[in-house]
């Protein structure tokens, strides 16, 4: 069988992947088609609501937007929506430190907080949910606070640190079409230019980003799965993802 393509292209949507076909280190690897990463899906055509809806199947859609960008701009899909707000909107400039400057140390600061786990949490809560699926999940590019939960979700099903290194950075690919559309809508410059609020930077995932909290994550907690049990993650909610989530194929 030809594995599904991972990144899915939509008009109104810029950033969507697919994030099956991650061998894990048990030999499994992540099923196909059950779960997607996307940027926001305020600006979908009819035509994009159609194919999320009736060819993936899409049947919950979790906003990691604050409330008043859930509120200002909401989905569009007519499916069941759930709005888990990772961080408000005093950790724009901590997610874009983060990456500027490399290391994400800031952004480890900004996953330490108290509300954060408990919005982890929840989006585990619901992961373990056969009924929840197909299910997507997006914040506003599909990037940061996406690609956190993207990474732990990956980390928890023993998915490589490459692989998850890989996924993060191929966000950055897609951002040419990305900033395009702000440029169209007046909120970037015409003339090629980026702005203090929006820097070249914020549009960057680089590898080493990850990687450094990937490995920060893992001195404070032990594992992924040892900073998500902190967040209050317990182990039944984790063997119920691995079922929905992974395959029953395992290398001999």
């Amino acid at each position: 069988m030809v594995d599904p393509s991972r990144e899915i292209i939509f008009e109104g949507c810029y950033n969507v992947r697919d994030l099956g076909g991650y061998r894990t280190a048990d030999g499994r690897a992540t099923r196909w088609r059950r779960l997607f990463r996307s940027d926001h899906t305020a600006l979908l055509s009819g035509a994009d609501c159609r194919r999320m809806e009736r060819d993936l199947g899409i049947r919950t859609l979790v906003d990691l937007r604050t409330s008043a960008m859930h509120q200002e701009f909401p989905p569009k899909l007519a499916v069941r929506c759930v709005n888990l707000p990772l961080f408000g909107d005093e950790a724009v400039e901590v997610m874009r430190a983060a990456v500027a400057d490399a290391s994400a140390r800031t952004f480890m600061r900004a996953i330490r907080d108290r509300a954060t786990h408990a919005v982890i949490a929840g989006a585990f809560a619901l992961f373990a949910q056969e009924s929840s699926y197909p299910l997507a999940f997006h914040c506003i590019t599909g990037k940061d606070r996406t690609g956190l939960i993207a990474a732990l979700v990956l980390g928890v099903l023993g998915v490589a640190d490459d692989d998850i290194v890989r996924d993060y950075a191929m966000t950055e690919t897609n951002m040419p079409r990305y900033i395009e559309r702000l440029r169209e809508r007046g909120r970037l410059p015409a003339d090629g230019s980026f702005t203090e609020e929006l820097p070249r930077s914020f549009f960057e995932t680089p590898p080493a980003a990850m990687r450094s909290l990937l490995e920060d994550i893992r001195a404070r907690h032990g594992s992924i799965r040892g900073y998500v049990a902190s967040c209050g993650v317990d182990a039944a909610t984790l063997a119920a993802l691995e079922q929905a989530l992974l395959s029953d194929v395992r290398d001999t």
